[in-house]
C-alpha cells in the first residue's frame, strides 16, 4: 500500500529502517543540505531496499556532479554516505 506523506527531506517523518524504496525526481537540487538528506534517505531505507534519484543540475556534490543526467538505483550498502 502507498500513502502520501509530506515532510522534510532534512528530517523524514519515519522510524530507521522503515521504508522498501524511496524515490526523488528533480528535488535533491532544491535541497541546502543534500549531506543531510541522502543520510536520511539511508536512515530510513530497509536492508536490501532500493534508492532511485532522477535530477539534472550543475552540483559540485560528489554523488549528483558526476553525470549531467543522474538516474542510479542501488541498496544503502552500497550508498557511501559520509
Amino acid at each position: 500500500m502507498l500513502r502520501w506523506v509530506v515532510g522534510d527531506a532534512l528530517d523524514l517523518p519515519f522510524s530507521n529502517g522503515h521504508a522498501d524504496a524511496i524515490t526523488m525526481g528533480y528535488r535533491l537540487r532544491n535541497v541546502v543540505d543534500k549531506h543531510k538528506a541522502m543520510k536520511e534517505i539511508c536512515r530510513v531505507l530497509k536492508a536490501g531496499s532500493r534508492v532511485s534519484i532522477l535530477d539534472f543540475n550543475k552540483s559540485a556534490y560528489p554523488v549528483t556532479s558526476s553525470q549531467p543526467s543522474l538516474q542510479f538505483l542501488m541498496g544503502p550498502e552500497k550508498l557511501k554516505v559520509r
